[in-house]
């Protein structure tokens, strides 16, 4: 199975397409006639595109992402973490879980359809390693991986409508590093994300976003521990799932 619908992945879908069938369900619901008085609600207050052209934005949720690395060895062997977990295994994976996320974000508008973005972002997630013990697999804390974004990207809102659902896109440039200086890099990836804002007024909203980020996370560092005594294969570019929710302020 592919490891975007693996497990934990799953519920993710899930929320994201419940929250963009809510999300264009109250777009739609703002641009039809009023059954009654056979008016059209007005998209936007006037002016408010040249007179709020600034937002931002703080946000929390959680990231994910997959599968790092896997060892394998022809007898079975104890090894040592860098979080300080001990197993013996003859095979084991190391994945990334899910982490907090939190966010800072700016917003300026173009005009109507277009959006320039900048996010400040820092995440935690645990790294876990799935080892095999006899028949049974079991999960043990291998490392803590923090990640430091800064990204720039384009908004593209989807209706006219206060409250509407928008595309984004951009670049991220992230520091990854793990514990005891391990896993130090920075490295440059992409970012595509999707999401819904609540427009309470001219002034305050409510965002919720879903992002994939895709980028190489170098392990080099990881397989020097390891040595020569087992074989070591990387997994390839990293899909980096984020799911965040907060609070957006129009001045």
């Amino acid at each position: 199975m592919p490891s975007f619908i693996r497990g934990r992945r799953l519920p993710h879908c899930i929320v994201v397409f419940a929250v963009l069938i809510f999300g264009a369900g109250m777009a739609f619901a703002q641009q039809i006639p009023d059954a009654v008085s056979g008016r059209t609600k007005p998209p936007r207050p006037a002016g408010a595109e040249t007179d709020t052209p600034w937002n931002l934005q703080v946000r929390g949720g959680m990231l994910s992402g997959g599968d790092l690395f896997k060892v394998r060895t022809e007898i079975t062997r104890t090894w040592m973490s860098p979080a300080g977990s001990a197993f013996t295994s003859d095979k084991y994976t190391v994945t990334l879980d899910e982490g907090f996320l939190m966010s800072l974000g700016a917003v300026y508008e173009l005009n109507p359809k277009l959006r320039l973005r900048c996010d400040l972002e820092w995440a935690q997630v645990d790294a876990a390693a799935l080892a095999r013990t006899g028949q049974t697999a079991q999960a043990y804390k291998y490392d803590e991986v923090s990640f430091v974004n800064v990204s720039f990207g384009v908004e593209a809102p989807l209706t006219s409508a206060r409250s509407h659902p928008f595309l984004t896109a951009g670049l991220v440039v992230s520091r990854v590093s793990g514990m005891d200086d391990v896993l130090d890099r920075t490295g440059v990836g992409g970012r595509i994300g999707i999401g819904f804002e609540y427009g309470m007024n001219s002034f305050w909203s409510l965002r919720v976003e879903a992002t994939d980020t895709f980028m190489q996370i170098e392990t080099a560092d990881y397989q020097d521990m390891i040595g020569d005594v087992a074989s070591y294969n990387e997994y390839g570019s990293q899909n980096l799932f984020g799911l965040s929710g907060g609070m957006v302020v129009h001045f």
